[in-house]
């Protein structure tokens, strides 16, 4: 495995994951965008 199958298998395990609060949904915020943001985020080894 490499850093890229990592990052493709990441979105859809955690995304369901992931529940938001009242306050993030109501500024628009998703489970699918905040993965996308955590995976531009961390830097890969």
């Amino acid at each position: 495995m490499d850093v890229e199958d990592i990052q493709a298998a990441a979105l859809p395990a955690l995304v369901h994951r992931l529940v938001l609060s009242f306050r993030a949904e109501a500024e628009g915020m998703t489970p699918h965008r905040i993965v996308q943001q955590v995976l531009q985020e961390v830097r890969a080894p």
